[in-house]
Formats: structure tokens, sequence, C-alpha cells
């Protein structure tokens, strides 16, 4: 299974910037060539590679902390933004998310992946993230979750909403991540 550059990029910019973490506790020797490397924000890498950087971000830099873990997804969006501008759709939050659940879906090639937005209202959507059936560890299904809540909120923010919250849940073997809002532009 392999993932988009543009979901790795900013972990990779992360580790590079930061050498006093013990980063190899949680990365592989051949991940090094990778992190060294060019990426390529629309090239593909390996699955595997991509859970070792999340998880390696968490545990190094979160600490293990979710909302710490949001903030940085909040930051991976203005990335994603950079390379995607046409996820934004102005004073429509609702339509920027679905824009992001389908182009997300697209960033995994190889096995299923489920991104979508099961429901919403004016000042709410609910997005289920389904990790791939392989994918067992629940620990890391729920550190990416709240990373995506993060950049669901950054997405929703800069569509033009404020007062905006998120609640992350789990359901069977997926992730739901409610993001509410008090006002915005509908």
């Amino acid at each position: 299974m392999l993932v988009s550059g543009v979901i790795i990029l900013d972990y990779v910019r992360l580790i590079r910037s930061d050498k006093s973490k013990n980063w190899e506790r949680w990365l592989a020797p051949e991940d090094w060539a990778v992190i060294n490397g060019k990426i390529d924000a629309t090239g593909w890498y390996p699955y595997a590679l991509f859970r070792r950087l999340g998880w390696a971000a968490y545990k190094e830099v979160a600490e293990g902390d979710p909302s710490l873990t949001e903030q940085f997804g909040r930051f991976c969006m203005q990335g994603v933004l950079q390379v995607h501008p046409e996820l934004l759709v102005s004073g429509h939050p609702v339509d920027s998310v679905i824009k992001a659940a389908d182009m997300w879906s697209d960033l995994f090639q190889g096995s299923k992946v489920t991104s979508a937005v099961t429901q919403h209202g004016d000042n709410w959507v609910t997005y289920r993230f389904q990790p791939p059936e392989e994918e067992n560890d629940l620990g890391s299904i729920a550190a990416y979750a709240y990373q995506m809540s993060g950049q669901l909120v950054e997405l929703v923010v800069k569509s033009g909403a404020t007062k905006v919250r998120a609640e992350v849940s789990p359901e069977d073997h997926s992730q739901l991540i409610t993001i509410r809002w008090e006002s915005g532009c509908l």
C-alpha cells in the first residue's frame, strides 16, 4: 500500500528540523533514505513509512498528547492547502470538509481507506476515517484521528467559521470526528 507524498511532507520536515529527538526508536533504517531525500508532494511512498513517521511524531513531539497532535494537524493542513488550494471553499466549511474527504481517499493506493462525511448540518460536520483493515494498532489509529481532527479544524477555520471545536470518538474499526462551530459564512 502507498500514500501520497503530501501526507508525509510535514512529518519529514519535523524530523529534519529537530535532531534532538530519539527518532531512531520509532523509525526503520530504510526510512532515513526518504527523510534525507527530496520529497515529492505528488509522489507515492510506502504506507509503513507513513505510519512510522506519524507514530514517531506522536511519541517524540506530542508525547502522546492528543491536543498537541491536533495542533500539528492544523499546521499540516496549511501545507496541504498549499498543494491543494481547491479544497478551500470560502464561506462554506461543510463543502470544504466534503472536498477534503473526497481527496483524502485518493491519497492512499492499494488498500481500502474510507474517508467520508457521514452527516452534517449548518454548523457541524461528522467525518469518518476508516484505516485499512490490516491496520490493527488502535493507538496509532487514534493518534492519526486527532491529527486529522486538527486538519479539519484548520480547514473549517480557513473556510470562515469561528469558535471551532472538535470531538474524536472511536466506532468499530474507524474514527468519527465531529467538528462544530458557532458561526460561519454559509
